[in-house]
């Protein structure tokens, strides 16, 4: 029984909203969800693995509100940025191998934290510092896309918007404003050209933090990868539909439907996208989210953004699976491979375990 502990995993779970008091304190309803449902995902499945010992990290705020399993352990920080939070973790010696980190883009805290917890020497399970870069930012992430010819949409960054042109395509005057290190639909506005304009002129230099996109009716979809390690290819999960709602000029995000199989109006190779990718990133390690958009008038896809992280689909992908995903996030060998049931499965930001 002795050996059997001592031969545990130990990991830490890190979701960043919880985790820095600040940022519980200031995020907003949907976020804080959103955050938490990926959080109890994690430490749900976590808790199954015999050969896993979880922690999971938290303000005192957080954790008064969290339910954790019991064989998952709680350590309370008090934290107000990424490197204090990873000096927290470093600090407080807790038994850990490695760190799962779930945080936003936004204001370069992912990056940072990610990074933060390297230099302390501790393994980290996600994706490489280049990708991270490269992905944290969307105006970057869309000059990756054209250098190696990956279907995108047509960006601008928000201050060169009134000289540039986005073609003749149906409806091209409505166009989408988001923040270049924007997570989820925060801060995303869906105005006229001349309202873009007009909130460029208004931004000033914070114009340069925004980028501009042609508004293209379509549907919104997501494509998850898991990398297994430098000499295998990564897992490619199921499609997922995402359920976007807009509220007046503002985009909220509702969760989604993982599908079986690829419906027939949808033409585009996605197993050949997602290699171009893993390629476009050399991705061999954590998780990648890809956002996509059908749009009405076309069965192929647009690749909106790429997330370097842990999304909140898998929330929907561990309940459409019978084997246990936080296991393929260990970035060790694999011992089958992913099965998926045959019906939809719909989830929400909530936190359903």
């Amino acid at each position: 029984m002795s050996l059997a502990l001592n031969n545990r995993r130990n990991i830490l779970i890190v979701e960043y909203l919880h985790a820095d008091r600040n940022a519980f304190q200031n995020a907003s309803d949907s976020m804080r969800s959103e955050g938490r449902a990926m959080l109890l995902a994690l430490a749900h499945d976590a808790a199954k693995l015999p050969d896993v010992r979880a922690t999971v990290v938290a303000c005192a705020a957080a954790a008064k509100r969290l339910t954790l399993p019991h064989e998952v352990r709680l350590l309370t920080v008090s934290a107000t940025s990424p490197r204090e939070l990873a000096e927290s973790i470093v600090l407080a010696g807790e038994s850990r191998d490695s760190v799962l980190p779930v945080a936003p883009e936004a204001d370069g805290i992912l990056l940072q934290l990610v990074r933060a917890i390297r230099d302390s020497g501790i393994r980290v399970l996600t994706v490489d510092d280049a990708t991270l870069q490269a992905c944290s930012d969307k105006w970057l992430t869309y000059q990756l896309l054209l250098e190696h010819n990956l279907p995108t949409v047509p960006t601008v960054l928000l201050k060169d918007g009134a000289e540039q042109e986005f073609g003749q395509r149906e409806g091209s005057e409505i166009c989408v404003v988001k923040p270049r290190d924007g997570v989820g639909c925060e801060g995303v506005r869906r105005v006229t050209l001349a309202e873009a304009n007009a909130f460029s002129t208004e931004a000033g230099n914070r114009s340069d933090s925004m980028i501009l996109q042609p508004w293209i009716d379509g549907e919104s979809f997501s494509v998850a990868l898991i990398g297994r390690g430098a000499r295998q290819r990564p897992d490619v999960l199921p499609l997922a539909t995402q359920a976007i709602e807009w509220r007046g000029e503002y985009a909220h995000y509702a969760g989604g439907t993982i599908l079986p199989e690829i419906p027939a109006r949808i033409t585009t190779n996605v197993a050949k996208l997602c290699d171009a990718v893993v390629d476009a990133l050399d991705f061999r390690c954590g998780y990648l989210g890809i956002d996509l958009i059908l749009p009405r008038d076309s069965g192929e896809f647009l690749i909106t953004e790429i997330n370097p992280r842990i999304c909140t689909s898998y929330v929907g992908y561990r309940r459409a699976t019978s084997l246990n995903l936080f296991s393929r996030l260990l970035d060790q060998p694999a011992a089958s491979p992913l099965s998926w049931c045959e019906q939809n499965v719909a989830f929400a930001c909530l936190d359903e375990n």
